[in-house]
């Protein structure tokens, strides 16, 4: 469900995720984490769920729709939907909403929400007025709800959904996997981020060949390589694999298959072949973490035809490299000489 002109644009569509994975999951997830199960009273519904039931119906009775007092409209201008909704009940579960209706007194003037997905609006307010939601269908909108949730003051609905994210991005196929943490990036979401590198950290193999790799930003290709660790690839391959990013990046295209013309069978570089693509576009591609590379961590010999071929480093870094190489200097000057390790990933971080 990726289109093609989104290559060139590391722009991802949405997806779905697999029904039959995640709907057991994220009930036990819902009941344990959100503390919702349902409260019995000698063998009749607590208070509490008689008034979530009355408030469902409140909200999705169509009879009672003209008692609904706020108006907003959610989405971008043009593309906006209607969500209907009564003051008293989103002023007394979020101080967010609180906050906005308190400067928007006038029923009769609807109120414009920009910057939020319209179905994650909806499930917010569905949230508020029920306590529960269904289990989640959109990859994308998860994250997207797990930061509306946030935003919007639901404290419950939050830790929900990190929670069952955290125990879902081990499982996820890794296009999905690729696409979670690409939105946890775009939204900043640092509570999710360290899960989300640990796991690349542990497969760097299977997230940096897989072909959504080639949709990323550029936040994630520096997040990658800030990793102290790669797993199951040399510095070489994810070299190779992030120039390819750049080559689409820049408008240009690749000649060959990826896993014939940058690498030998054994993942060392190919100096023989190398891409034949305008260059110095590539490098303004690269210019922002270039540096990040470990090429202490490319063997020698390789690290020869590395700078040499791929067309991406200047007539001096190449000198201070060939010097490096010739052992008449021990400093790369901006690159960094540290080191990074390569090793096999933990099975239980196991991606498909």
């Amino acid at each position: 469900m990726i289109s093609d002109q989104s290559v060139t644009g590391a722009v991802m569509e949405e997806d779905d995720f697999d029904k039959y994975e995640i709907d057991d999951e994220f009930k036990r997830v819902f009941w344990q984490v959100g503390g919702h199960r349902d409260k019995t009273v000698n063998g009749t519904l607590s208070d509490d769920q008689d008034l979530r039931s009355w408030l469902k119906t409140l909200l999705e009775d169509e009879d009672l729709e003209r008692h609904k007092d706020v108006v907003f409209l959610v989405g971008e201008k043009g593309d906006e939907r209607s969500v209907r909704a009564h003051r008293l009940i989103l002023t007394t579960r979020s101080k967010t909403f609180a906050d906005i209706l308190e400067k928007e007194l006038d029923q009769h003037q609807s109120i414009s929400i920009s910057g939020v997905d319209p179905a994650v609006f909806e499930t917010i307010v569905h949230y508020v007025y029920t306590g529960q939601i269904e289990a989640p269908r959109r990859v994308l909108q998860t994250v997207d709800l797990m930061h509306a949730a946030a935003k919007y003051d639901i404290a419950p609905l939050h830790a929900v959904i990190k929670q069952f994210l955290e125990k879902r991005l081990p499982k996820l196929r890794i296009k999905h996997f690729i696409m979670i943490t690409q939105r946890v990036i775009d939204l900043r979401l640092t509570e999710l981020d360290q899960s989300c590198f640990q796991l690349v950290e542990a497969r760097t193999d299977q997230v940096v060949q897989d072909p959504m790799f080639l949709r990323v930003s550029s936040g994630f290709i520096a997040r990658l390589l800030d990793l102290d660790n790669f797993s199951g690839i040399t510095e070489a391959a994810v070299f190779a694999r992030v120039l390819e990013w750049a080559t689409l990046r820049s408008g240009g295209s690749i000649l060959q298959p990826p896993s014939t013309h940058l690498l030998t069978e054994d993942n060392s570089y190919n100096g023989e072949t190398g891409f034949h693509l305008t260059r110095p576009d590539v490098r303004n591609v690269l210019e922002l973490f270039i540096r990040s590379f470990r090429l202490t961590s490319v063997p020698k010999d390789d690290l020869a035809s590395l700078v040499k071929n791929s067309g991406v480093f200047t007539e001096h870094e190449q000198l201070v490299v060939s010097y490096y190489l010739l052992d008449q200097t021990k400093n790369l000057e901006d690159f960094s000489m540290k080191p990074r390790g390569t090793k096999i990933g933990n099975e239980k971080f196991q991606l498909r």
